[in-house]
């Protein structure tokens, strides 16, 4: 595994465990990880380089790159 994919799993992983310490308010346990993650972006690479990188996001959205299309199960299988 490259070094990029093994710290996509690490980060992931972490903010995954971030988040299950919010199981109460999980929606908005993530809209303050997405403002802090923001604020990193704009100190990092300025309100104009931010905004760039939202819109790069926008548009993966948009494509479907993070739509999370479950396996269909069939009902004989279902318990």
């Amino acid at each position: 595994m490259d070094e990029d994919k093994l710290i996509m799993i690490e980060t992931q992983t972490d903010i995954m465990e971030l988040l299950s310490k919010y199981p109460n308010h999980p929606l908005q346990a993530l809209g303050m990880c997405l403002k802090t993650i923001a604020d990193c972006y704009v100190l990092s690479l300025g309100e104009d380089g931010a905004v760039k990188m939202l819109e790069a996001v926008i548009d993966s959205v948009n494509d479907g790159k993070h739509s999370q299309n479950l396996p269909k199960i069939p009902k004989n299988q279902l318990n």
